[in-house]
Formats: structure tokens, sequence, C-alpha cells
């Protein structure tokens, strides 16, 4: 089968096409990979432990306000509790929602049991709570009652003396005492202990009725005689609502025992149980990206080595025929220009080359067929002579456009929309392989060892200054620098990262205007702290916290494009230098990134 040049060429870019789609491909399921994993970490876990943070904070809001309730029967608790339990049941049924294993599930399943218990027992404390205020009333009323009765005789013939009126005062004084002991364990109890309140009501209640049977003695008329009654009435009465009272704060004490056991259940379900299982869960899933990323980082690494061996391979193989097969023909030619026309040229492929090879060799042929016609055939020979140059010339022109194309990557054979599709595919490739060496340096911040050594601040900012020299000199831009700055303790190729990409922001989003870039330095107390300014279009102060996240990147007008992780890199570097980094807009154009690190490194 006749293969020309151009299929050979055509079949080595498509050969080429598919090595670049495999190998793209292959990365981009990785990446797939990568992003599921990550997202394990930030949509489910992140998720779920803040459900569990809200249940937490939801479950200590309602005891506040029960507590709250219990001591002062104010109604506003009551809309707290009824508010943080509508909280409660939405995060533990986002929590049940958001489960996926089995011991997951079985989690958020005991935490709609709890929420239930725990709802009855809120009813039964707020409905003992009132029950307990209706009781108090109640007491308070006939204790009053009791009181102004006692008031009211201890009123009575203040003019008369005599035995008889001083020990009835004696006795209705003693009733009052001991009715404000009662009323005071019953109601104004504060730092004595239950059974301490019992016993003095006891003792109280005593010593009231031994002097309500010594006051009796000393009635001498019908009106004494009826207050008499209606005084001994009102103190059972009392004493009734009183033991009510007590029983019911009993009940209520229990149901706050009950109440703080479920309490305290929850916070080991939630703090001893649950928190732990969902930071091994992102443990896993931070294992599991970080476990993609490398795998994404080696199959990107062999594919492209395999692309590189593969495209060289056909490269080598299709030039090399034809650097042979033009060799040939040129050897052949020669001898045929000295007159040596029984010499045969041999080409194995099956291409134009082939075809003038051929062409050659029939020339020769016919050469010395018609050496004796040669007069005869001149114009013959001559005019062949003009093909067989036309013949030369264009495998000539082939040949040369060729050897461009193997110079230039094929780029002179192809049209506006192949060499578009060429810029894309390399584009795409190299915007790939940018991506997967900032994922590799991210990953390598956050867990290659870094040499905490003392370095010469000054010598990193040189470096730093020697690899763009050659833009800063293209648009015109200032380098300003101190010419004093310290020695600090750090590992010198992160803070050399940190500078080179800092400065490496400004000089791609700092715009046309942009003329100058200084760098500055200022001891702290316990931090070095070292800042990258520039006076371009500037940043606004809300993207502060954006811009460092990562693949996180303000949206500008400007057509430079980014993988989003170089000021992630750098806040993952002063991370590990226990420093900060932040961003302060300037006040009329520019912006200042600022980081620290601390000097007890």
């Amino acid at each position: 089968m006749r293969i020309t040049i151009a299929k050979k060429l055509w079949l080595s870019f498509g050969i080429l096409i598919l090595v670049l789609g495999i190998s793209g491909l292959v990365s981009y399921l990785q990446i797939q990979k990568l992003n599921g994993a990550l997202r394990q970490v930030l949509v489910v876990s992140e998720p779920m432990d803040n459900a569990l943070l809200e249940i937490e904070i939801s479950i200590d809001e309602i005891a506040r306000a029960i507590y709250g309730y219990i001591r002062t029967n104010e109604a506003w608790h009551l809309k707290t509790v009824q508010d943080s339990e509508t909280s409660l049941k939405y995060f533990i049924d986002k929590f049940v929602q958001l489960t996926n294993d089995k011991l997951e599930k079985s989690f958020g399943m005991e935490l709609k049991d709890f929420y239930e218990k725990f709802r009855k027992l809120c009813l039964t404390i707020v409905a003992l709570g009132q029950e307990k205020q209706r009781s108090r009333v109640l007491f308070v009323k006939y204790i009053k009652q009791t009181g102004d009765l006692i008031d009211l005789e201890l009123q009575r013939d203040l003019e008369k003396e005599g035995p008889d009126t001083f020990r009835k005062r004696e006795n209705a004084l003693a009733m009052k005492i001991a009715l404000h002991t009662i009323f005071e364990a019953i109601v104004g109890q504060v730092s004595e202990s239950e059974p301490e309140a019992v016993k003095n009501i006891r003792i109280a209640s005593g010593r009231f009725e031994r002097s309500e049977t010594l006051f009796e003695k000393t009635i001498i008329s019908n009106s004494e005689l009826s207050s008499f009654k209606e005084i001994h009435r009102n103190f059972h009465e009392t004493m009734e609502n009183g033991s009510h009272f007590l029983g019911i704060k009993d009940r209520l004490r229990a149901e706050i025992e009950i109440f703080d056991r479920e309490i305290k259940w929850a916070e080991s379900l939630l703090n001893d149980r649950a928190q732990p299982l969902l930071r091994e869960e992102t443990r896993s899933g931070a294992e599991a990206a970080m476990k993609f990323g490398a795998a994404t980082i080696t199959i990107s690494l062999s594919m492209a080595v395999i692309a590189i061996l593969i495209i060289g391979g056909v490269t080598l193989i299709t030039t090399r025929d034809i650097i042979r097969s033009v060799r040939i023909l040129k050897q052949g030619s020669e001898k045929f220009g000295k007159g040596n026309l029984d010499e045969k040229i041999f080409v194995k492929t099956s291409d134009e080359i082939s075809e003038v090879a051929t062409a050659f060799n029939v020339m020769a042929e016919k050469r010395k067929e018609a050496e004796e016609k040669v007069k005869e055939s001149a114009e013959k020979i001559k005019m062949f002579s003009y093909s067989v140059s036309h013949d030369l010339k264009s495998p000539a022109i082939g040949i040369y456009g060729l050897t461009r194309l193997l110079r230039k990557n094929y780029g002179d054979m192809l049209d506006e929309k192949g060499k578009d599709y060429c810029d894309q595919i390399l584009k795409a490739s190299e915007q790939v392989a940018s991506l997967v060496e900032d994922i590799n340096v991210f990953i390598s911040t956050k867990e290659a060892p870094l040499a905490f050594e003392k370095i010469q601040l000054e010598e990193v900012v040189r470096a730093a200054k020697d690899e763009v020299a050659s833009r800063l000199t293209v648009h015109g831009i200032q380098w300003v620098q101190p010419g004093d700055l310290p020695e600090i303790k750090a590992d010198k190729m992160s803070i050399l990262r940190i500078i080179r990409n800092l400065v490496d922001n400004a000089l791609k989003y700092g715009g046309e205007s942009m003329t100058k870039i200084q760098i500055d330095y200022q001891s702290a107390d316990r931090f070095h702290i070292i800042s990258v300014t520039d006076d371009g279009i500037g940043l606004k102060k809300e993207d502060s916290k954006e811009i460092f996240e990562v693949f996180k990147r303000k949206k500008t007008s400007s057509p430079v494009q980014g993988t989003g992780l170089g000021l992630a890199i750098v806040k993952e570097i002063v991370a590990r230098h226990h420093g900060d980094v932040w961003m302060e807009p300037g006040d009329e154009k520019g912006a200042a990134f600022l980081f620290s690190i601390s000097k007890n490194l």
C-alpha cells in the first residue's frame, strides 16, 4: 500500500493526539477520584460535624432555659425552650440525612430517641414548674392570712394589762415566729439541705400547735374564739399547701436529676463516641485525598514519559526512513550526474521518494538504451529533464518543509484550524501540568519536612529578584528593598517560595499601571513580619480571606490564568512556620501581602 509523506505526518500527528488524549483522560479520572475524596471531607464530614455542634448548642440552650424557668418562672424561658427544641430536631434530622454507614445511622437513631425522651422530660419539668408556682401562690396566700389573723390578735386589747393578756400575746407571738420559720423552711430555703428543712418544718409546726393550745386557754370571748378557729383553719390549709408544695419540689428535683443524666448521656454520645468517629472519617478522607493526589502525579508523569517515548519513537521511525531515502536518492543522483548509468537506486519506502527513485532508475535505463539516439531524442530528453527537474523540486520542497516540521513539531504543515487545535492541546497540557505541579507543591508543603536554619533574608530576597529580573526590566517595574535585612531562622526554600509566589502574583495581576514592587521587614515581639507591596490595580478588603483558600482566585478582567493554589501554598507554608498571612489594600491603589514567621522555631 502506498503511504505518502503527508499520510505519515498525519499519522504521527494522530498518534500524538491519541497519546495526549489518553494521558489527559487518565489524569482526569485520577483528579475526579481526588475531588471525590476531598468532597467526602468537605461536603459530608464537615456538615455532620457542624450538625453535631449545633445539636450540642441546642441542648445547652434548652438546659439553661429550663433551669432559668425553674428559678424565675419567667415566660420568655419557655419561648427559648420551644425555639431550641425546634432547632434541636432540625439538626438531628439533618445529621440523620447525612449518615452513610451503619454506625452513623445508629448514632442518628439514638439521637432521635433521645430527642423524644428529652422533649417529654422538658414538658414534664415545665408542667411541674407551673404547678410549683401555683402551689407556692396558694401557700403564701394562706400563710399570709394566718399571719394577718395573728397580728390582729396581737393588736387586740393593747391597753389591757394582766397575766392572761400577757400570756395570750406571748403565745400569739410564738405562733407568729413558728409561722415565719415554716415559711422560711418551705419557700425561703437557700442553703440548707432538704432533710434539714423538713426537720425545721416539723419543729416549727409543733411549736405553733403548742402555742395554739396555750393561746386557746386564754380565750375569754366569742370573738376571740371565732378568731382562734379562723387561725386554726388557715394554719391547717397552710400546712396542707406547704406539704403539697414540698411534694412538687421533690418530684421536680427528681425530674431535674433525670434531666441532668440525659444531658450527660447526650454529651457522652456527641463528644466521646460521635466526634471521634467523624474525626477518624475526616482523617481517612484526607489520607485518601493525599493518596489519590500522589497517584495522580505519578500516573500523569508516567503518561507524560510514555507519551514522549511514543512520540519520539514515531518521529524517529518516520524521519529515519525519510532521511535514509533522501540520502540514497542524493547518492544515486550524484552517481547519475557523473555518468554512472548502471547504478540503481533502491528505496524501500512506498512514498513519493520511492517514486522519484523509480523515475531515476527508469531514466538511467532509457538513457543507456538511447545513447546512440541522443541527437534524435535531444528534444525529448530535454523535455524529460524539465519534467524530472520539476519532480525533484517538489520532493525537495517537501523535504525542506518536513525538516522544518520535524524541528517545529509539524506546525507548518497544518492549517489554522489544526494549529488552533494544537495550541488548545498545548495550552490544556500546560494547564494540566501546571495544576499537577501546584498540587504536588501544595501536598509537599503539608508533608515535606522543613529544615529550620539560620538564613540571610537578603540572600533569599535577592534570589527572588534574580528570578524575575527580566520581567521587571520588560515592564519597567522598580524593585525596592531595605539594605539591612536581618538573619532569621526558617526553611530557606520555603521562604523563597513564599516571596516568589507573592512577587509572581503581583506581576500577574498588578496590571499595566504597576510601577513598583517593594519588599519590607519589621520585627514584632514574637514574629518576623515580611511584606510584598505593589502599586497595581489593587484588591478589596473583602477579598482578603477568600484569596488564600484552595482553588480560589479573585475574578478580574486580566487574561492571565492561574491554578488558584499560589496563595494557598503561601498560607500553608506560613502556617508551618507558626505564623499568619494577610492582605491589606492600598489607600488608593495597590495591595500589600504580609506574612509573619515565629521567632521561636
